[in-house]
C-alpha cells in the first residue's frame, strides 16, 4: 500500500510539472465559445465558436456583433460562464485555455453613449475609426481593444463608470509600434486625434503628451512586458479593489493554472499526511 501511495503521488506531481509544457506546445489548441443567451443572437447565431486557438494567442470580442431580441434590452458585455455576479468580464486577452462566455444584457434606462478611440501613443494619430456603444448612466462597461496590424495596445481592456454627459465617456486605446515592426511614419490616411484624455498621460490641444517621470516609467515597463490586462479610469477605491478589475486576473484561461495548482496542493497535502501518519505508527510501535 505504501508503494502504491508513493507511485500515485509521484504521478500527480509529474502531471503538475508537465501540464504547463503541454499547454504551451504548438500542437495543442483551445476553443473559446460565446453564448448569446435567450435575449439575443450573435451574428444571427446562438453561439459563436473560435476553435483552434493556440496558447498565448490574442483574442478580442466586439459586443456590436450581438443583436438583442427585444428593443428594451442592451448589451452590457460578456461574462465568464459559471461566475455568479453582475460584473462583466474582460473581452480581450491572451488565450491560456478553453473558455466559455455568456452575453450579459441590461434593461435600458437612463441611456447614454460612450465612444472608443484607437490612437497611436507617439503622436495621437487615429489608427482606426472610433466606435460608439450605449449603456445606462452608472454602468461600468469593460471595453475590449481592437487588434491593429503592426501595433500593440498598452492595455487589452479599459473600464470606467459612464457619466450622464456623453462627451466625458471617452475610452482611448493607445498603441505602440509592435517590436517586430520597424520605425515608420504614420500610414497614409491616418487622421489626427481629437484632444482627449489618453492612457498614460493627458493630451493638450496641440497633441503633446504629459511626459511625467511616472508616465515614462509606466510606458517603459509596458513596452518590455507587453499590454496590461485592464486600465480602470475611475479614481482609486479605498479598501478592496474593484470587482471588475479583480475578476480580470481570473480571465484569459487562468482556470487551467488554478486547476494545476489545486492538484499540486492536494498532492502535497497527501504526501504530508502520509509522512505524519507513518511517523506516528513508528512511535506507537
Amino acid at each position: 500500500m505504501k508503494k502504491m501511495f508513493c507511485i500515485l503521488v509521484g504521478i500527480v506531481l509529474v502531471f503538475c510539472m508537465t501540464t504547463h509544457v503541454m499547454a504551451a506546445d504548438d500542437g495543442y489548441t483551445y476553443t473559446i465559445r460565446v453564448f448569446a443567451g435567450n435575449m439575443g443572437k450573435i451574428n444571427g447565431e446562438e453561439v459563436l465558436v473560435f476553435p483552434g486557438m493556440t496558447y498565448g494567442e490574442e483574442w478580442s470580442f466586439d459586443i456590436n456583433q450581438v443583436q438583442p431580441s427585444n428593443g428594451k434590452y442592451y448589451v452590457k458585455g460578456i461574462r465568464e460562464s459559471g461566475l455568479d455576479n453582475d460584473a462583466v468580464s474582460p473581452a480581450a486577452f491572451q488565450v491560456h485555455g478553453d473558455m466559455d462566455f455568456v452575453v450579459a444584457y441590461g434593461i435600458k434606462g437612463n441611456e447614454v453613449a460612450y465612444t472608443v478611440h484607437f490612437v497611436r501613443s507617439s503622436d495621437g494619430s487615429v489608427l482606426a475609426d472610433p466606435v460608439t456603444y450605449y449603456g445606462n448612466v452608472g454602468d461600468k462597461p469593460v471595453v475590449a481593444c481592437k487588434f491593429i496590424e503592426g501595433y500593440y495596445p498598452k492595455y487589452y481592456n479599459i473600464t470606467g463608470t459612464l457619466s450622464e454627459n456623453a462627451s466625458e465617456n471617452d475610452f482611448v486605446f493607445q498603441y505602440d509600434l509592435s517590436p517586430t515592426t520597424t520605425a515608420q511614419s504614420a500610414p497614409s490616411g491616418v487622421l489626427p486625434a481629437s484632444p482627449s484624455t489618453a492612457q498614460g498621460g493627458t493630451k493638450d490641444p496641440n497633441g503633446s503628451e504629459d511626459q511625467s517621470e511616472n508616465g515614462k516609467e509606466q510606458q517603459s515597463d509596458q513596452s518590455q512586458s507587453g499590454p496590461g490586462e485592464i486600465l480602470d479610469l475611475d479614481p482609486p477605491m479605498a479598501g478592496p479593489g474593484d470587482p471588475v478589475v479583480e475578476e480580470q486576473s481570473k480571465s484569459g484561461g487562468l482556470s487551467t493554472q488554478w486547476l494545476v495548482g489545486g492538484i499540486g496542493a492536494v498532492a502535497a497535502a497527501l504526501l504530508v499526511l502520509f509522512v505524519v501518519t507513518s511517523s506516528r505508527r513508528k512511535k506507537d510501535e
